[in-house]
């Protein structure tokens, strides 16, 4: 990126992407928890290689929120998670998209209905530097 000093991030690695289910119940601090715990573990796994402070693999993370609590309940998880990595120059923004999925009309059902779900893409910046 050319302006604000943002700079994109090349890795050597692609993780495979974790998906995180959200629901309309689901606490967003212990969602945040759960994504700046991704990225942490990547940092520990990680040396200097771009400049980043260590950043070699990030996390690639994609939350699944079906209804407009859940997907509320994300997004306050996200801005939640951005206060803890925050000291490091560090945000996360997400990247929304729909998709539909087959999900069992009841638990244990074999029938399946087609919900549409917000797909919230993780993004990770480096703003510090």
């Amino acid at each position: 990126m050319s302006d604000a000093g943002s700079r994109s991030l090349v890795l050597d690695e692609v993780s495979p992407i974790k998906v995180i289910q959200v629901a309309g119940t689901t606490p967003p601090g212990a969602l945040a928890g759960s994504i700046a715990e991704e990225y942490r573990q990547a940092m520990d796994e990680s040396h200097d290689m771009y400049g980043w402070g260590g950043v070699k693999r990030m996390p690639n993370l994609s939350l699944h929120a079906i209804g407009h609590q859940a997907v509320g309940q994300a997004i306050k998880a996200v801005a939640i998670a951005n206060g803890f990595v925050a000291a490091k120059g560090i945000m996360f923004t997400l990247l929304p998209s729909f998709e539909d999925k087959p999900v069992p009309v009841r638990a244990g059902s074999a029938q399946l209905e087609i919900k549409t779900v917000m797909r919230l893409r993780l993004i990770i910046w480096n703003i510090g530097g």
